[in-house]
């Protein structure tokens, strides 16, 4: 669904699990930046921003991922864009809620680092 403005819709969702990943260039705030010079690059209409402060990817348990999760089910989200794909957890996680937001024709999204730590692409379940 479109917004009526033409944009796709997007929620970004940025996650630190420890203070020390904020202050090594991992912030929430410097993840959000670089996912909104991304979805404006991508034509998206930025719908809602949620965040998980002190949680682990090692759980699905988050109270801003839950709230993305309700989010995509009732509807109208193109995307969930995230800064690198371990934001969304552990494997298998990203592909269990690839799979989830697939069913309500939501793509899982992600910016991660091609390599040469200079370029940024992008992975898309």
């Amino acid at each position: 669904m479109q917004s009526t403005n033409g944009c796709r819709k997007a929620i970004l969702y940025a996650r630190v699990s420890r203070k020390e990943q904020a202050e090594k260039g991992y912030s929430i705030d410097g993840q959000l930046d670089e996912l909104r010079d991304f979805t404006d690059a991508e034509d998206y209409e930025v719908v809602a921003v949620e965040t998980d402060l002190g949680y682990s990817r090692e759980t699905l348990a988050r109270p801003g991922l839950d709230h993305v999760r309700e989010m995509v089910a009732m509807g109208g989200v193109d995307a969930v864009v995230a800064w690198q794909r371990d934001r969304y957890g552990a494997s298998p996680y990203p592909q269990l809620l690839a799979d989830e937001f697939a069913e309500h024709g939501t793509r899982l999204r992600a910016l991660d680092n091609s390599g040469d730590g200079k370029t940024l692409s992008c992975w898309t379940v």
